[in-house]
């Protein structure tokens, strides 16, 4: 199903894109996400099948009432048509992504012990940015059993500078002695 969510959100940000309405799309995706998560009745709507298409059109539409542009709404009843509404949430998160490649960003996996928030984020976003001469987001993890430092993810590279890497280094090396 992954697969699916990112062939859509691939041709929406490829449509939003060459239409030059990447931020209005994102704008109007993240209302309508914000309208599912506040709605439970939107979100029975989208993520169950007994509704027939028509239905749910007409509850979206109603929903939106013209607070969406066009490009976004006519994606949206190609998702209730083809009957994919319970990966909305996942095609939005991948469609986040390709908007950040096509406006020229990159989404970055960050992977540390503790939340990393606030200006620690910013100024870590800031040095990454400037080595990659490109923007770049994080797509933000903790895991507990890295004990410190950061794990980053970019593209199909990994940077790895966490202190149970370095403690793992360190255990290897003076076992090999």
């Amino acid at each position: 199903m992954d697969n699916a969510a990112e062939k859509y959100a691939r041709a929406l940000a490829l449509s939003a894109s060459q239409a030059g309405a990447l931020r209005q799309v994102r704008k109007d995706f993240d209302l309508f996400a914000e309208l599912l998560a506040s709605s439970a009745e939107l979100r029975f709507v989208m993520m169950r099948s007994s509704f027939s298409a028509g239905e749910e059109k007409r509850a979206v539409n109603a929903v939106l009432k013209g607070a969406s542009g066009g490009l976004f709404l006519r994606f949206l009843n190609i998702v209730i048509e083809k009957r994919r509404g319970a990966l909305i949430e996942k095609i939005r998160e991948k469609f986040n992504f390709f908007a950040d490649e096509a406006e020229g960003g990159l989404v970055a996996g960050l992977e540390t012990a503790f939340p990393v928030e606030g200006p620690a984020e910013k100024e870590l976003a800031k040095a990454v940015s400037a080595k990659l001469n490109r923007t770049v987001t994080f797509k933000k993890t903790t895991d507990p059993e890295l004990l410190g430092g950061v794990r980053l993810r970019i593209g199909g590279r990994v940077f790895d500078g966490t202190l149970r890497t370095k403690l793992e280094m360190m255990r290897k090396e003076l076992c090999s002695c």
